[in-house]
This record gives C-alpha cells, structure tokens and sequence, in this order.
C-alpha cells in the first residue's frame, strides 16, 4: 500500500514507514497552524499549533528545561502529518476493539511521533513524558472554558476557576508562535 502524502514544503512522507530525515519543523509548524482543535467546534479558528505552544509554555513555567519545553511543543507533532482525532473518537476506538491491543491509529501516530523525536533528539523520558500529559491536559481545560459553548461544563474533568482567557491567533500568528518557540526552546536541526 502506497501510504504517501506531500507535505507544505513539499517532501514525500511516508505514513506507513515514517523517515526521521522527511520530518522538518516547518512542515510540523504550517500543518498544525492549519489544524483546528475540538475537531472545528469553536467559534474561531483554534489551532493544534497555539495548543502546543501553549503547552510547551507551560511546561518551561514549571521547569525552566528547554528541552524539556521543546519536547513539549513537539508533543503532538505527528498531527501534522494523521490530523487531529479527537479524544472522544480515541476512546471509541478502544471500545469497539477491546481485542486489539492498541487501536491502527495510535500505532501509526507513535510510528511518527517516534521519528519526529529521533530527528529532533528529543527522547522525552517517562517522566517527561507525565509532566508533558499534564500541560496537556491543563491546556485542553484552558482551552475548553475559552473556546467550547459548554465552556467544558459537562466532561469528565471540567475546568476548575483557576483559567486565563486565551486569544486565537490565525494561522500565520500560530505558525510564526511556533517556530518562534522552537527556537526560543533550543529545538536543533531544521
């Protein structure tokens, strides 16, 4: 199966077989500055990109580690290349095939995930790895009470008083946020 798709900048990438050396930074940051969070459901364009710039910030808040924080802004990178499939269709999946042990998509987002990290020498420990899920789901929080008509009123986990109100950025303010963070961050190769 011919598993291709053609990125921003133009590079063959290989879903099926990803290639760290196809992986480039600003292809991860134009793909996800395009990418809508909640699968659309806000009023305004909010991107998978300001989502993770909002993550790594947090995450260097906490822990003054900029590998750590470039570690985090890469945390949903392999978006860029599969699209944002939101959690509640994650959590189906599982559910519907309890047989299987992780579900197609998961394995070919880590298959991504995992050359995005190798070609960036990120590697986040486990430990990094749960400081990291934290921002993320503090951000998802944030992001709800700004963003979704519920304000995020009715999950399982709603968000809790202490939020900030968040400004959408466009897609060219989202893209530029990131690359500028990844430098900002001491994210290395191009």
């Amino acid at each position: 199966m011919d598993a291709i798709m053609e990125t921003y900048t133009g590079r063959r990438f290989d879903l099926a077989n990803p290639d760290p050396s196809d992986v480039c930074i600003k292809d991860i940051a134009h793909h996800l500055s395009q990418l809508a969070r909640f699968n659309g459901a806000p009023e305004k364009m909010f991107s998978v990109a300001q989502h993770s710039v909002g993550v790594a910030d947090l995450v260097w808040g906490w822990t003054r580690n900029r590998k750590l924080a470039a570690a985090a802004l890469m945390h949903d990178g392999h978006e860029a290349y599969t699209g944002d499939t939101i959690r509640p269709v994650k959590l189906l999946l599982q559910v519907m095939s309890p047989a299987i042990d992780v579900p197609a998509i998961k394995e070919i987002e880590d298959k991504i995930q995992i050359a995005i990290e190798f070609q960036f020498n990120l590697n986040p420990s486990p430990e990094w790895r749960q400081v990291i899920k934290k921002a993320d789901d503090r951000m998802l929080q944030v992001e709800a009470w700004n963003f979704i008509p519920s304000h995020g009123a009715w999950w399982e986990n709603p968000p809790d008083a202490d939020v900030w109100t968040l400004s959408p950025l466009d897609a060219e303010g989202a893209e530029f946020a990131f690359l500028e963070r990844w430098k900002r961050y001491g994210g290395s190769r191009a």
